[in-house]
């Protein structure tokens, strides 16, 4: 479940006993050649410095419940790699089509562009500044899809966590 806002007992639920339940599913495919599993960039939390995808170090706290749930989650899933091919993705902030721009996706940073289109309006437009500098890891959909359907099929990635982030946010 993506969703930044989520309850706790409902990200739980979904993330974490839904992976348990998908991961019982698969151990039971004997003919599967990959399981492929989504996970999140932001399984690090608070961390900062290099964060390395062959490590999943449980950080100093989590920002939300997703990201919480995202990282037990995915404990689960390493865990699962001694007994099936998997390959872990974890994506940074996907946004629409590099090209087209085309999204179905209007939540996170969406919602407040969206919000700031909607006021622009106004003579005097609000101006939004922070002392800290932001940076933002988005992803377009279609990088997404190509490098997963990639590394889904290929042989060397078996066993191995890749981040599809921007190395330049």
């Amino acid at each position: 479940m993506y969703y930044l806002g989520v309850p706790e007992k409902i990200a739980q639920l979904v993330n974490v006993v839904g992976t348990e339940r998908v991961n019982e599913w698969v151990k039971g495919l004997t003919k599967l050649k990959r399981y492929t599993y989504f996970s999140t960039a932001y399984v690090a939390g608070n961390r900062e410095g290099f964060l390395y995808e062959h490590e999943l170090v449980f950080p100093k706290s989590f920002k939300n419940h997703y990201e919480r749930t995202k990282f037990d989650a995915e404990l689960l899933v390493e865990e699962l790699k001694k007994e099936v091919p998997i390959t872990i993705i974890r994506p940074g902030i996907v946004k629409g089509h590099s090209q087209t721009g085309q999204t179905i996706k209007f939540d996170g940073p969406y919602f407040i562009l969206n919000f700031l289109n909607r006021l622009s309006f106004l003579p005097l437009f609000p101006y939004i500044t922070s002392e800290k500098e932001t940076v933002v890891n988005l992803v377009p959909i279609d990088y997404i899809i190509q490098a997963t359907a990639y590394l889904a099929l290929y042989k060397e990635s078996a066993g191995k966590t890749y981040h599809l982030t921007d190395p330049n946010p």
